[in-house]
């Protein structure tokens, strides 16, 4: 997701390069500030368990430009990322063995880690800090076994079962007053 057209243009340009032969897929969408309470709006009104996201939708804003709009719209943007994914393969009649997100203001001053050596160790790689009690949401590099748990987290809050997993850090004060909020991601 970018501000402008141009923007997408140059973001392809750069995981072009980045990724070199190996970027199989790229997607970018423009949109604005406002859909964020469009999402919000939409997801109260549709989620299971809704008594329980309004009696715990304070504990997602943080400040008044980080509250839940923008954290669901994060997970709504990432499980897009995930049906291009299926068909990218359904396209190609197979699997990738990879998968990268890269949030698109993140930029690497060279070309993107190489996965060969990540695949020596397998399983799920993140960026260290930045996650706010949670995952950093910019970069990922996961086995393709991986990728549906990732990209599927928006299903999770819609079908209510991310609750189990936010219930004990609430439980712990994650997201009271004065608290950083719970990251989902």
């Amino acid at each position: 997701v970018a501000s402008s057209r141009e923007a997408c243009s140059s973001a392809r340009r750069s995981y072009e390069t980045a990724f070199q032969d190996t970027l199989g897929y790229f997607s970018c969408g423009v949109e604005g500030p406002s859909i964020w309470h469009r999402v919000q709006a939409g997801f109260l009104a549709s989620a299971s368990q809704q008594a329980w996201w309004l009696a715990n939708v304070g504990r997602f804003n943080y400040t008044k430009t980080y509250f839940i709009g923008k954290h669901l719209r994060s997970l709504q943007m990432k499980s897009a990322c995930w049906r291009a994914i299926a068909q990218a393969e359904h396209q190609r009649a197979g699997r990738f063995e990879w998968v990268v997100y890269l949030r698109n203001d993140l930029d690497f001053l060279e070309a993107h880690p190489p996965i060969a050596a990540m695949s020596e160790h397998g399983g799920i790689w993140v960026s260290d800090g930045d996650d706010y009690g949670g995952l950093n949401d910019r970069w990922a590099v996961m086995e393709r076994r991986h990728a549906e748990v990732y990209f599927q987290r928006w299903e999770a809050y819609l079908d209510g079962t991310a609750a189990s997993y936010l219930n004990p850090e609430f439980r712990r004060g994650v997201g009271e007053p004065g608290k950083q909020p719970p990251n989902g991601e």
